[in-house]
């Protein structure tokens, strides 16, 4: 199985053993393939190209198996898994693990949308939100679950998706270990961790000892309580760690979640799911 370090460097020779059967090379010392006649400058694109017909998929991810056909595609994988961020934004210093994802996330700050659907007076950041949004006016879901037969208009739903039927939770807190079939998840379950970690009570602030001594503590000081966690910008309180993380993107203007009908963007999935409620004819 090749590594992504083994991969051939774009300025070296792949070999001519290296271009598969249909691919030749062109007289102006390009190369071209065999099955679509698209050409490349590099011999290694060729054959990372050809892999496209031949389904070929020789890097494999040593954490879930997932394949791919090209080096950088795992190496960009694995981010997932490390939680790897290394593309930063100057302007709200969000990280990204895509060096793409950063370039349309920069929209958000300019306000530009320089994408118009056809149908309706819609404008949109993203080329795929402009996509999604024209699925909503012909009423396409092309992503269906194989094991339940509902159909999403976009892939990465559908793999959420899939994760209810196969319980697969690939997202791991780094702090208390807990696994979560979502990435947003798991900053919540790392403050709740957090907290506990640092044997603080959270309704009066004492320090304790230990992580007993704090639960004694809690049943004897302050029975039939929940503990609160606080926004450090404002310094509201809620009962679960994971609010805060919601409360915050009101300080923030994060709305992560977007209507792929309308492109209108909302704080908590739930108010999302709401206004989809208003798209029910598509039209």
């Amino acid at each position: 199985m090749p590594t992504p370090w083994g991969a051939t460097d774009g300025g070296q020779d792949a070999g001519q053993d290296g271009v598969q059967d249909g691919g030749r090379e062109a007289s102006t010392g390009t190369y071209e393939c065999g099955q679509c006649r698209r050409v490349f400058v590099r011999k290694n694109r060729l054959i990372e190209h050809e892999r496209l017909h031949t389904g070929e998929r020789p890097y494999e991810c040593d954490v879930c198996g997932k394949t791919f056909c090209r080096a950088e595609g795992l190496v960009i994988h694995r981010r997932v898994h490390t939680g790897e961020k290394p593309y930063q934004c100057e302007v709200c210093s969000k990280r990204f693990a895509v060096n793409g994802a950063l370039h349309r996330h920069r929209r958000t700050h300019g306000g530009v949308k320089p994408f118009r659907c056809e149908l309706c007076p819609k404008t949109f950041m993203h080329a795929s939100s402009l996509l999604f949004h024209m699925r909503g006016h012909r009423g396409e879901r092309p992503y269906v679950c194989e094991l339940c037969g509902k159909g999403f208009a976009r892939k990465p739903d559908l793999t959420k998706h899939t994760r209810i039927h196969t319980g697969e939770r690939p997202f791991q807190c780094s702090v208390c270990g807990k696994a979560f079939n979502l990435d947003k998840c798991v900053p919540a379950a790392a403050a709740a961790a957090a907290a506990l970690e640092s044997h603080e009570c959270p309704f009066c602030r004492l320090a304790l000892g230990s992580a007993a001594e704090l639960a004694k503590h809690q049943r004897n000081a302050h029975p039939g309580e929940r503990p609160l966690f606080e926004c450090d910008i404002c310094h509201k309180t809620f009962g679960r760690a994971y609010a805060v993380a919601v409360h915050k993107r009101i300080h923030t203007g994060e709305r992560p979640y977007e209507c792929n009908v309308c492109g209108k963007s909302f704080i908590q999935s739930s108010h999302l799911g709401k206004h989809m409620r208003t798209h029910c004819h598509p039209l």
